[in-house]
């Protein structure tokens, strides 16, 4: 981690008011991040990620959903924790629904600079049920400037 470096770093995101989301906020702050662009909402819960990791059948389980990490909207995104930075970072899981697909673009175009360096990191997980659309192919022609 940049904080671990010595570097100044924030989280922009939202989790549910709840006692993930409150670890989620603690872990952050230990870990030297600024939080102020955390939102905790306690209309909605934070998402948890069950990772199985055997060998013969990986698989990931996110629950709930929507969970509140979709959920961000780009009037949350406070503009002074992206305008300064060198580096804004974010993944394509941001990008596949509204609103936090708005929330990531608006925050793309608020620190979009040419010396600017925008790292995506490609992902894809699909919820149960839905069908192959392409997510990627929708990630990189929303956000020209990111470096895949």
């Amino acid at each position: 981690m940049l904080a671990k470096l010595g570097k100044k770093t924030a989280f922009i995101g939202k989790v549910g008011d709840d006692q993930f989301g409150h670890l989620l906020r603690q872990v952050g702050l230990e870990a030297g991040i600024s939080m102020k662009g955390l939102v905790m909402d306690a209309r909605c819960h934070t998402t948890l990620a069950f990772v199985k990791t055997a060998e013969t059948r990986p698989g990931l389980l996110l629950l709930p959903d929507p969970g509140a990490d979709t959920l961000l909207t780009s009037e949350e995104v406070q503009d002074d924790l992206i305008t300064g930075a060198k580096i804004f970072h974010f993944g394509s899981l941001s990008l596949t629904g509204e609103p936090v697909r708005s929330a990531t673009q608006k925050a793309v175009h608020w620190h979009g600079r040419p010396e600017a360096s925008f790292p995506l990191i490609p992902t894809c997980v699909l919820p149960c049920g839905t069908a192959w659309n392409r997510p990627g192919s929708r990630s990189a022609g929303a956000l020209p400037s990111a470096t895949y």
